[in-house]
Formats: structure tokens, C-alpha cells, sequence
């Protein structure tokens, strides 16, 4: 993930702890998508002493391995929110999109 999407994700934070599709379906859609391994989706799932985190921790800790997802994650995951069902999600997506767009023109010559 590159700094601009890091930076969309962080402006973000808050909105995305709120609005994040169920978690089972983000980690399969990341894992389909060649973003998150077995390992990640573990470590959002359970905590180092395999206990397994409440739905607040997983989401936090979701945000938290975003980007380590490599180049695509922020694209993937913008993708799975836009392919949710929930048009609070659909506009998330958008909403990511065009901040993402916004600040690279900002930092174009």
C-alpha cells in the first residue's frame, strides 16, 4: 500500500471502525484475492494466545494489517466494499476512492 492510500485509510479510521462489512466476508474476499494469507486472517481473528478477539478487536486489528496487504490491498479492499450489499458500503468505496484521487492530484507538479 502506498503512502497516499495509508494516508486515506488513517483519514478514514474512524468511518471504516463503523461501517466495515462482517469480517468473515472482508478476510475471504482479501484471501480470494491474494491480499491476506492464512496467517493474517488468523491474526485478525484470534490474539497471540489464540483466544479469539471480539468483533471490535477484529475490526481494529483488520485496519491495523491493511497494509501490509501489499500494493493491491487498498484497491481489494475498496473493491470488497463496493461489492458488499449494503449501500452504506458502496458509498465507503467511493467516498475512498475520491479521497484517494483527490490527494494524488494534490501532489501532482
Amino acid at each position: 500500500m502506498d503512502p497516499i492510500e495509508k494516508a486515506v485509510i488513517t483519514s478514514y479510521l474512524i468511518r471504516l471502525k463503523q461501517d466495515l462489512p462482517p469480517l468473515d466476508y472482508l478476510l475471504d474476499y482479501m484471501k480470494q484475492n491474494g491480499v491476506f494469507d492464512d496467517n493474517i486472517v488468523k491474526a485478525v481473528k484470534f490474539t497471540q494466545f489464540n483466544a479469539p478477539r471480539d468483533e471490535h478487536d477484529q475490526a481494529d486489528k483488520f485496519i491495523e494489517v491493511l497494509p501490509s496487504g501489499g500494493r493491491h490491498a487498498f484497491d481489494v479492499f475498496v473493491n470488497a466494499l463496493h461489492t458488499s450489499e449494503k449501500i452504506a458500503h458502496k458509498d465507503l468505496s467511493a467516498l475512498l476512492k475520491d479521497e484517494k484521487a483527490r490527494k494524488q492530484a494534490q501532489q501532482e507538479p
